[in-house]
């Protein structure tokens, strides 16, 4: 093509290449972005008209390039032949308007020129290999195997990552040393990040627009663009409830959730359910106006399995099935990406009939998948790919209070949840596959020192919390679609017992006297009792969902995390009757647990955990926290011991755990 043939010319002429990169991501880049050296800057004698023909060929925009390899022919053979009169170069075909004219010649070069003219064609096609390898569609492509590496940012974990539409670079969003959260922008061919400036504590990363000049982002003042250049910040719609996935930049944002999949209108915020029922992970296609969404293919059937479906707005009246998976869904490079068992696959795919053909090829291995909705961590535009990783085993780690490790529990693996029995005497965890992203719970008793599986499914289970006389458990289970709270005797003997089911989420919070459980049931807060039957008779309940909820032993008293004032604090008011909050935490905190009675609160601080003397009168009022321990890793979560000399510790992953790959050049790993 025209491109190569420049760069061609140029490399012959300057006996450097135009465009080069230690890798296959700063190749591309500087294809895209940067200009050449002035051949004269290299080499000295060139003429100026062959500078100007070879601009022309180099220009970013096809339609400022030369056409036609006949009219590059032509401009080279007639500088190798002007006459030291000035001739004007003729116009036929389609010419640039830069190379309308050039200036005089000298003999020299027209000596030099025909070989040139000559041979370029063929050698074009030869450089073109070498610089692009073989053609896969339009714009450069890069060549050769594919090329890996893992995503860092200093003194950030990173939680999630979206490619560029052009595939050149990365949005990232992460959380700090000191816990709070924020967004940075990543090119392919540059090693540092750059943080985007000005963002709330808790902002999350929604997607690119259509031109990758812009991020959505989600704030608690609603929903912002920023562009890249500048930093500028323009508000798209108001707050939502709504998972927001996928953005257009014509005007709608996709949001997905039990009620359905939301079209909402970027400056209105006009919310509009364009597809009932359960709908989540909402992708659009390269076109902008096609989408995948995942929802179940038969609501009526237990476990509600999902299928990836293709649709179109405005109406979405056209749902066609694509893949009768639990699976996120892609379309990158013309084939589908979804996600099975860990490891990404690639499909060829029509988009006009919304089929695949042929066999999905496998891409990579140990991807972070959850099967119960199909949740999977990648994403991809053009060659660049994207993934996530489980994060490392570990065991769940007793402290004492002075912060020495005081043992293990269980085995190495993937820990999700550590409880305490009220009697100090076991514990139950919640331990994950790998693969699937589901996991089982375990009974351990700590006296014996022995362990036993609780649950044995294909699901999952959540919110796990001891009854306070230590004979059952609750928890979310989803085996029926999104999670509903159930409780099970731990000494066996009997099934697990429903107690809440909703179309939404629905997950146990903390136990009640009077057995009574307050529960998070669809985005609202619900006292229920357990035969399922809701306690009417309590009022102010939170009216939004509070992060790391939890109720006083006594069940007076609330504490919860908020992070409005740009740092995430614990806050401590009434539960289930009006009255004023107070702040217990100081300079940060997170994660608060009662003691077992009530007059203490403890909470993190990413490597610290803090106690905070209380008492709970008429009201509610605490003495200033002092630090208990300190560890060498994050604290993800944490439970005390009955007699408050022992802690569960689950630690987050070291600093040297990277969870995100990148794969740049991904369709070369298909066979």
């Amino acid at each position: 093509d025209i491109f190569s043939l420049g760069s061609v010319i140029y490399e012959m002429a300057t006996g450097r290449r135009a465009f080069d990169g230690g890798t296959q991501a700063s190749l591309i880049a500087a294809i895209l972005e940067r200009q050449p050296p002035p051949m004269t800057q290299l080499q000295p004698l060139t003429p100026p008209g062959l500078e100007r023909v070879v601009r022309a060929c180099l220009a970013k925009a096809p339609e400022d390039r030369w056409q036609h390899a006949g009219d590059v022919a032509r401009q080279l053979a007639w500088l190798a032949t002007e006459s030291e009169s000035g001739a004007v170069a003729p116009t036929s075909g389609s010419l640039p308007a830069a190379a309308r004219t050039a200036p005089r010649r000298s003999p020299a070069f027209a000596m030099a020129a025909l070989p040139l003219v000559a041979g370029m064609i063929v050698v074009a096609f030869v450089f073109r290999a070498r610089l692009f390898g073989p053609a896969a569609g339009p714009g450069p492509q890069a060549g050769g195997g594919p090329v890996q590496f893992a995503l860092s940012v200093p003194d950030v974990s990173l939680y999630q990552a979206k490619v560029s539409p052009d595939g050149l670079t990365l949005a990232l969003g992460g959380r700090r040393a000191d816990g709070t959260t924020g967004i940075w922008i990543r090119r392919l061919d540059d090693a540092r990040a750059v943080e985007v400036p000005d963002l709330e504590d808790g902002s999350t990363l929604i997607d690119w627009s259509r031109d990758g000049t812009e991020i959505a982002i989600v704030t608690t003042r609603g929903l912002s663009a920023i562009r890249l250049e500048g930093w500028l910040a323009r508000p798209l719609a108001p707050a939502s409830t709504w998972w927001i996935d996928s953005w257009r930049v014509d005007g709608l944002l996709l949001g997905g959730g039990e009620t359905g999949l939301h079209r909402i209108t970027v400056g209105t915020g006009e919310d509009r359910v364009v597809i009932p029922g359960l709908v989540q992970r909402a992708r659009f296609l390269p076109d902008g106006k096609r989408f995948l969404y995942s929802a179940p293919v038969d609501p009526e059937k237990a476990g509600h399995p999902n299928g990836v479906f293709l649709s179109t707005l405005p109406d979405a009246t056209d749902r066609r099935l694509v893949l009768p998976m639990q699976t996120t869904a892609q379309v990158a490079a013309g084939r589908l990406l979804f996600v099975q068992e860990g490891t990404l696959f690639a499909q060829p795919f029509d988009a006009d009939t919304a089929k695949v053909s042929g066999q999905p090829a496998p891409i990579v291995d140990g991807v972070l998948y959850f099967y119960p909705n199909g949740h999977a961590a990648f994403d991809a535009a053009g060659n660049t790919l994207v993934y996530g990783t489980p994060e490392p085993d570990a065991t769940p780690i007793w402290f004492d209070r002075k912060g020495a490790q005081a043992g293990v529990l269980g085995s190495p693996g993937i820990y999700q949840v550590a409880r305490i029995s009220p009697d100090g005497k076991r514990a139950v965890v919640y331990m994950r596959d790998r693969r699937r992203g589901t996991g089982d719970l375990w009974l351990h008793d700590l006296v014996r020192g022995t362990s036993t599986r609780l649950t044995n499914d294909e699901w999952s289970e959540g919110g796990v919390l001891w009854s306070p006389d230590g004979k059952s458990i609750a928890y979310g289970w989803d085996r029926n679609g999104p999670p509903d709270v159930y409780t099970l005797a731990v000494d066996g003997g009997a099934a697990p017992r429903l107690v809440l089911a909703s179309p939404g989420v629905d997950y146990p919070i903390a136990f009640l006297p009077e057995d009574r459980l307050l529960v998070a049931s669809a985005g609202q807060y619900k006292v229920v009792r357990l035969d399922g039957s809701v306690d009417d008779t309590v009022t102010a309940l939170p009216t939004s969902s509070r992060g790391g909820l939890t109720v006083s032993p006594d069940g007076r008293f609330m504490a919860w995390t908020s992070g409005e004032t740009g740092r995430r604090e614990v806050y401590v008011e009434p539960f289930g009757r009006p009255g004023s909050r107070v702040q217990v935490s100081l300079g940060g905190g997170r994660t608060p647990a009662w003691s077992r009675d009530g007059r203490s609160l403890y909470y993190v601080t990413e490597h610290t955990l803090f106690e905070a003397a209380v008492r709970t009168g008429a009201t509610f009022a605490s003495d200033s926290p002092a630090p208990v321990f300190t560890v060498n890793a994050e604290i993800d979560s944490y439970d005390v011991a009955p007699d408050g000399q022992k802690f569960l510790v689950l630690r987050r992953p070291p600093p040297d755990f990277l969870p995100f790959n990148v794969i740049v050049n991904w369709p070369a790993k298909i066979r």
